[in-house]
């Protein structure tokens, strides 16, 4: 132990004063409230150590930092007390300090030695390495007061702030490769006190007043400023190297930014954080995903995923059948291959090998990865030195296979939606309705070239259209996807434990009281969670689903009793008909009923519409169905088309409406799940002007006031009617929404024809809708769906 002084806020400024003095009163009064408590042979430390205390009764008093190494017997004390007896002085990173402003005056030798730095002048002062500081002043401060807040919150008005993990991230001296460490505080002997009355906060009073744009300080700081507290006593640092955990966490993070992971720059990452887990710069990575066309594998570097293996074996011309015959031969038997050392014998066997150990590599293992139960691909780990892989290593990677499995399965699935986008891009023909324009200008485009001159891409649109606009959406469809997980999960950890007990009666000693812990403290989380955040929902994932069936699986093989339980448990959590999946399953299985049934007469409703009024059809799947319609003499010039036309085509589109919101409805007795739907038409009274993006393979509006018509096409199916709470949109009506009266004119005419027939109810509900974020001035009319309605 050392009692050299080093400030762990060196080289920051701070625009605030804060009172605070190093105490050591607040650990007396620890002790004494211990000692009366404790029976055990733990009094005896706690007697000891007060009448070591009671050796200087100045230290009632505060003590100034640079005078505490005169009490090295209470400082051994404090260190005796505070620390498990079984930890190591040379390994353990722990120090005590000063109170909020972190001067360390006492620590382990692993702390300074990891920290800090000898000065010249040989004082009893030092200074933190330059590796050590990876903080920006501005970062620094920020921690800094969120830490005071948050003990401020905690121990005067007992408000949990939920304060993150201080993260500290450093440059290892050996291996240049980044550390982290996290920073745990101990402030049970540091003590607040006021200078005046406190003001009144609340957890709801403090959250009502952080607005999501400004950062809490902002608040807390005008709130509760520092110089209102004086603050006393003692805290204790420990550090723990999190560096494993971080990695995984970028890991994470680049699953989730899934549109990245193409990037050359993602790999790296990648290898970054696996280098920084092993704690090695000298081993290199590549990941080799299993993908599939047709049935047989390809191999698609530039993916964000590398295999050195066989971009080597490229490079120097060995083609598709040592590929082929490669990946099929792993397949056929995956397992480890781990080479320590690619010998002269191995390269003779195997052209593969040899071409490695041309390019210096000279230690390679390749690792399964499984996603789901099925071979995802493999992870390739290698070095350009002789033994430098060893079991360790594999050991502490093994925490990351997961996540690395779902990095490769993302890149099977990228490239089964790039197949399909080719061909939706490439290959899908265009609707017979416009297909005469692109004809023109293929025409065009040819005699260009024909002509020896720059080709130019002629512009593609049709003016003067009318837009009509609906949507059948699931009410609530959000809501209901996190109902069903939720209800998923709840069965699934009671079902665990109520295994665990099981398991525990044929033999107590299998179930420890921490697997129970676990399970419980989930239990509670989703118990008590209406929606769980990305990161603990990707944990439960992680537990539910490699953690716990590992354990089990691992049990079954080394203790038969309890082998039927664990089978009814598997059984149980298997995605195509696990009673852990049962809500998720109906839920799918319902909106693609809705979806199909909706799909499917719009498809019909498109066809007959083509006949008699050839017109631009879009239909698109949200969580219901949505659909545009452009109609207009543009479209065919070649057949009339006038103010009539829209109102007939106005009118088949109300009865499709109809005609949805009664199938829907009578879907409810099939449904596994209970859907309604609500029906929505957005009417935009004007002609506007649509063009082919030849980017996007798509048509879409031009102009800025057309463009007002996709705005608002996006901004309706959440609109709420003004001044109340209720969504404009309700199941077994349909609503439309308009801006001026004379739009709806024509669907007013068919609402009365379809009233009349029976198909809607008698009661028009006439509505203005809340400002639709900068839109204002829009409303809508309603009406009931009844029966009868057809597509005739």
């Amino acid at each position: 132990m050392k009692t050299t002084l080093l400030n762990l806020a060196e080289g920051t400024s701070s625009p605030y004063k804060l009172e605070a003095v190093l105490s050591f009163k607040p650990f007396i009064q620890f002790l004494e409230n211990k000692l009366q408590e404790e029976h055990t042979a733990k009094a005896t430390h706690y007697r000891v150590a007060l009448d070591a205390f009671a050796k200087y009764p100045e230290l009632q008093e505060p003590v100034a930092p640079e005078k505490a190494a005169q009490y090295k017997e209470v400082l051994e004390q404090i260190y005796a007390i505070a620390t498990p007896p079984l930890i190591s002085e040379q390994n353990f990173l722990w120090a005590v300090c000063t109170p909020v402003s972190p001067v360390v005056f006492y620590a382990t030798h692993a702390f300074y030695d990891m920290l800090t730095v000898d000065r010249p002048d040989n004082t009893n002062i030092c200074n933190l390495k330059p590796n050590m500081i990876q903080q920006s002043e501005e970062e620094w401060r920020v921690n800094k007061l969120m830490r005071i807040y948050a003990l401020i919150l905690h121990k005067l008005y007992n408000i949990s702030f939920g304060h993150t993990d201080m993260i500290h991230k450093t440059i290892d001296e050996c291996t240049g490769l980044e550390r982290y460490y996290r920073l745990d505080f101990d402030d049970r002997f540091l003590q607040i006190h006021t200078k005046g009355p406190l003001p009144e906060l609340t957890m709801e009073s403090l959250q009502d007043q952080l607005p999501a744009t400004n950062h809490p300080l902002t608040v807390l700081e005008k709130k509760l400023p520092l110089d209102m507290f004086h603050f006393e006593g003692l805290s204790i640092i420990s550090l723990t190297d999190v560096t494993a955990e971080h990695a995984i966490t970028t890991l994470r993070d680049i699953v989730v930014e899934h549109a990245q992971t193409a990037s050359n720059e993602n790999f790296a990452r990648i290898e970054l954080a696996l280098k920084s887990m092993i704690g090695s710069p000298d081993i290199g990575f590549g990941l080799l995903p299993l993908l599939k066309i047709n049935n047989k594998y390809v191999f698609k570097n530039g993916v964000g995923l590398q295999s050195t293996l066989i971009e080597l074996a490229r490079q120097h011309g060995f083609g598709e059948d040592m590929f082929q015959g490669f990946v099929q031969s792993y397949v056929a038997s995956p397992r480890i291959v781990f080479l320590r050392s690619i010998t002269p014998l191995h390269q003779d066997l195997s052209p593969a090998l040899k071409i490695l150990a041309d390019h210096n590599i000279f230690s390679f293992v390749i690792v399964p990865l499984y996603y789901q139960g099925s071979l995802a691909g493999v992870l390739e780990v290698f070095s350009d030195k002789e033994n430098m892989i060893n079991e360790r290593m594999l050991s502490q990677l093994n925490a990351a296979s997961l996540t690395l499995s779902q990095l490769l399965q993302q890149s099977r699935e990228d490239l089964k939606n790039d197949i399909t986008r080719i061909i939706n891009d490439k290959f899908t023909p265009l609707q017979p309705a416009v297909q005469w324009k692109f004809n023109e200008a293929a025409w065009n485009y040819l005699q260009q070239e024909q002509e020896n001159t720059t080709p130019q891409i002629p512009r593609i649109a049709f003016e003067d259209v009318y837009p009509l606009y609906g949507a059948v959406d699931i009410r609530n469809s959000t809501e209901e996807r996190n109902q069903a997980l939720k209800t998923d999960l709840e069965t699934h950890l009671r079902l665990l434990d109520s295994t665990l007990q099981a398991i525990q009666q044929c033999d107590t000693c299998l179930i420890s009281s921490e697997t129970k812990k676990k399970c419980e403290e989930w239990q509670h989380k989703v118990k008590v969670s209406t929606n769980l955040s990305p990161y603990h929902a990707m944990k439960l994932e992680d537990y539910l689903h490699r953690e716990i069936p590992a354990f089990l699986k691992s049990l079954k093989a080394s203790h038969s009793g309890p082998a039927s339980v664990i089978d009814a448990y598997m059984q149980a959590i298997n995605p195509k008909d696990g009673i852990t999946f049962q809500q998720r399953r109906e839920l799918e299985t319902s909106m693609q009923l809705i979806n199909a049934t909706v799909g499917k007469t719009l498809d019909v409703f498109n066809e007959k519409l083509q006949l008699k009024y050839p017109c631009y059809f879009e239909k698109f799947r949200t969580d219901g169905v949505e659909y545009d319609i452009y109609a207009g003499q543009s479209i065919d010039p070649t057949r009339h088309f006038d103010a009539l036309s829209l109102v007939k085509i106005r009118h088949r589109q109300l009865k499709v409406m109809a005609l949805l919101a009664q199938q829907t409805k009578a879907l409810l007795p099939l449904m596994p799940k209970a859907l309604q739907t609500t029906q929505l038409i957005f009417v935009h009274g004007t002609h506007i002007d649509i063009a082919f993006r030849a980017d996007e393979k798509r048509f879409d509006v031009e102009g800025s006031y057309n463009i007002r018509y996709q705005v608002v096409k996006k901004r309706i199916d959440k609109a709420y009617i003004k001044d109340t709470a209720q969504r404009l949109t309700q199941p077994g009506t349909i609503a439309i929404v308009y801006s001026g009266k004379n739009e709806i004119a024509d669907y007013l005419q068919s609402i009365q024809i379809l009233q009349e027939e029976g198909t809607l109810g008698p009661d028009i509900e006439w509505l203005e809708l809340e400002e639709l974020q900068g839109l204002t001035g829009m409303k809508a009319i309603r009406v009931q769906v009844m029966g009868g309605a057809t597509l005739a």
